[in-house]
Protein backbone atom coordinates (compact mmCIF):
# COMPACT_ATOMS: atom_id res chain seq x y z
CA UNK A 1 0.00 0.00 0.00
CA UNK A 2 1.10 3.64 -0.64
CA UNK A 3 0.66 5.68 2.02
CA UNK A 4 0.44 9.57 2.29
CA UNK A 5 2.80 11.13 4.60
CA UNK A 6 1.39 13.03 7.90
CA UNK A 7 0.65 16.14 7.53
CA UNK A 8 2.02 17.96 10.70
CA UNK A 9 -0.31 21.38 10.72
CA UNK A 10 -1.88 23.18 13.50
CA UNK A 11 -2.97 21.11 16.73
CA UNK A 12 -0.99 18.23 15.00
CA UNK A 13 2.02 20.27 16.02
CA UNK A 14 1.23 19.79 19.56
CA UNK A 15 3.04 16.33 19.43
CA UNK A 16 5.36 17.99 19.74
CA UNK A 17 6.94 19.07 22.93
CA UNK A 18 9.55 21.89 20.72
CA UNK A 19 9.85 22.75 17.80
CA UNK A 20 12.40 25.16 15.85
CA UNK A 21 10.31 27.81 14.26
CA UNK A 22 10.73 29.89 10.92
CA UNK A 23 8.15 32.87 10.20
CA UNK A 24 6.63 33.72 7.02
CA UNK A 25 9.63 35.61 5.85
CA UNK A 26 12.13 33.08 6.18
CA UNK A 27 13.72 34.15 9.20
CA UNK A 28 14.34 31.81 12.30
CA UNK A 29 12.89 32.52 15.72
CA UNK A 30 14.61 29.42 17.23
CA UNK A 31 13.54 26.69 19.37
CA UNK A 32 9.97 27.27 21.06
CA UNK A 33 7.17 24.90 23.08
CA UNK A 34 4.78 23.86 19.88
CA UNK A 35 1.90 25.41 22.02
CA UNK A 36 3.88 28.89 22.07
CA UNK A 37 4.74 28.50 18.42
CA UNK A 38 0.75 27.48 17.37
CA UNK A 39 -0.20 30.53 19.18
CA UNK A 40 1.90 32.95 17.61
CA UNK A 41 1.12 31.09 14.08
CA UNK A 42 -2.48 31.39 15.19
CA UNK A 43 -2.20 35.77 15.90
CA UNK A 44 -0.62 36.38 12.63
CA UNK A 45 -3.56 34.88 11.13
CA UNK A 46 -1.25 31.85 9.53
CA UNK A 47 -0.76 28.14 9.68
CA UNK A 48 1.98 26.06 11.57
CA UNK A 49 3.11 23.34 9.25
CA UNK A 50 6.24 21.03 10.56
CA UNK A 51 8.56 20.64 7.31
CA UNK A 52 10.90 18.07 9.28
CA UNK A 53 10.56 15.54 11.94
CA UNK A 54 13.84 14.06 11.03
CA UNK A 55 16.03 16.79 12.99
CA UNK A 56 16.91 16.49 16.81
CA UNK A 57 14.07 19.43 17.06
CA UNK A 58 11.34 19.03 14.52
CA UNK A 59 10.93 22.19 12.20
CA UNK A 60 8.15 24.08 12.14
CA UNK A 61 7.07 27.14 9.34
CA UNK A 62 4.38 29.61 9.62
CA UNK A 63 2.97 30.07 6.45
CA UNK A 64 -0.54 30.14 4.61
CA UNK A 65 -0.64 26.02 4.14
CA UNK A 66 -3.51 26.66 1.19
CA UNK A 67 -0.79 29.23 -0.95
CA UNK A 68 1.78 26.74 0.08
CA UNK A 69 -0.38 23.79 -1.62
CA UNK A 70 -1.23 25.77 -4.50
CA UNK A 71 2.30 26.03 -5.29
CA UNK A 72 3.95 22.57 -4.72
CA UNK A 73 0.71 21.37 -7.26
CA UNK A 74 2.21 24.24 -9.64
CA UNK A 75 5.62 23.35 -8.68
CA UNK A 76 4.98 19.61 -9.83
CA UNK A 77 2.76 20.35 -12.66
CA UNK A 78 5.25 22.09 -14.01
CA UNK A 79 7.61 19.22 -14.01
CA UNK A 80 5.72 17.18 -16.22
CA UNK A 81 6.22 17.50 -19.50
CA UNK A 82 4.47 16.12 -22.60
CA UNK A 83 5.98 13.02 -24.33
CA UNK A 84 6.02 13.14 -27.78
CA UNK A 85 3.58 9.83 -29.24
CA UNK A 86 3.15 8.33 -32.59
CA UNK A 87 -0.22 8.79 -33.65
CA UNK A 88 -1.41 6.31 -36.37
CA UNK A 89 -4.46 7.53 -39.01
CA UNK A 90 -5.43 4.74 -41.14
CA UNK A 91 -6.94 5.09 -44.25
CA UNK A 92 -8.05 2.77 -47.55
CA UNK A 93 -7.62 4.11 -51.31
CA UNK A 94 -11.32 4.07 -52.03
CA UNK A 95 -11.18 7.42 -49.12
CA UNK A 96 -13.05 9.98 -50.63
CA UNK A 97 -12.13 14.17 -50.56
CA UNK A 98 -14.65 14.56 -47.54
CA UNK A 99 -13.05 11.65 -45.16
CA UNK A 100 -9.42 13.07 -46.52
CA UNK A 101 -10.17 16.09 -45.04
CA UNK A 102 -11.39 15.25 -42.01
CA UNK A 103 -8.12 12.62 -41.46
CA UNK A 104 -6.19 16.14 -42.29
CA UNK A 105 -8.01 17.68 -39.24
CA UNK A 106 -7.20 15.66 -37.57
CA UNK A 107 -3.39 15.35 -38.18
CA UNK A 108 -3.12 18.79 -38.03
CA UNK A 109 -4.18 18.68 -34.19
CA UNK A 110 -1.58 15.88 -33.55
CA UNK A 111 1.31 17.65 -35.25
CA UNK A 112 0.10 21.00 -33.78
CA UNK A 113 0.00 19.37 -30.10
CA UNK A 114 3.98 17.51 -30.80
CA UNK A 115 2.77 14.17 -31.74
CA UNK A 116 4.38 12.25 -34.87
CA UNK A 117 1.54 11.07 -37.20
CA UNK A 118 1.65 7.36 -39.25
CA UNK A 119 -0.59 7.68 -42.18
CA UNK A 120 -1.27 4.40 -43.24
CA UNK A 121 -3.49 3.32 -46.37
CA UNK A 122 -4.47 -0.17 -45.77
CA UNK A 123 -5.36 -2.10 -49.09
CA UNK A 124 -7.66 -5.03 -49.00
CA UNK A 125 -8.19 -8.33 -50.68
CA UNK A 126 -7.36 -7.22 -55.04
CA UNK A 127 -6.97 -3.04 -54.34
CA UNK A 128 -3.10 -4.33 -53.80
CA UNK A 129 -2.75 -4.70 -57.72
CA UNK A 130 -3.05 -0.77 -57.78
CA UNK A 131 -0.78 0.46 -55.15
CA UNK A 132 -0.34 4.13 -56.81
CA UNK A 133 -3.53 5.05 -55.81
CA UNK A 134 -3.21 4.72 -52.19
CA UNK A 135 0.77 6.41 -52.95
CA UNK A 136 -1.44 9.18 -54.21
CA UNK A 137 -3.86 9.88 -51.82
CA UNK A 138 -1.09 9.82 -49.29
CA UNK A 139 1.14 11.85 -51.25
CA UNK A 140 -2.00 14.53 -51.52
CA UNK A 141 -2.03 14.22 -47.78
CA UNK A 142 1.19 14.80 -47.07
CA UNK A 143 1.47 18.08 -49.11
CA UNK A 144 -1.54 19.89 -47.44
CA UNK A 145 0.38 19.01 -43.92
CA UNK A 146 3.34 20.28 -45.10
CA UNK A 147 3.24 23.46 -42.70
CA UNK A 148 2.54 21.13 -39.64
CA UNK A 149 5.48 18.62 -40.32
CA UNK A 150 7.75 16.89 -42.92
CA UNK A 151 8.18 13.16 -44.27
CA UNK A 152 11.54 11.81 -42.66
CA UNK A 153 11.41 8.65 -45.23
CA UNK A 154 10.09 7.88 -48.13
CA UNK A 155 6.40 6.02 -48.44
CA UNK A 156 6.72 2.19 -47.95
CA UNK A 157 4.74 -0.62 -48.76
CA UNK A 158 4.86 -3.14 -46.01
CA UNK A 159 2.23 -6.37 -47.19
CA UNK A 160 -0.95 -4.99 -47.64
CA UNK A 161 -0.27 -1.54 -45.88
CA UNK A 162 1.54 1.42 -47.40
CA UNK A 163 3.32 4.34 -44.53
CA UNK A 164 5.09 7.02 -43.86
CA UNK A 165 5.88 8.98 -40.75
CA UNK A 166 4.85 12.79 -40.59
CA UNK A 167 6.89 14.61 -37.89
CA UNK A 168 6.01 18.06 -36.48
CA UNK A 169 7.67 20.86 -36.90
CA UNK A 170 9.20 22.65 -33.90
Amino acid sequence: MNKKPLIFLNDRCLKFSELQVIDESGKNLGVMSSRKALNLSNESGLDLLVISTNATTPIAKILDYGQYKYLENKRNKSNHQHKQETKELKISPRIQKHDIDTVIKKAIAFLQHGDKVKLSCVFKAREITFPEIGEEKIKNMIDELTEYGSTADLIELKGKVMSVVINPKK
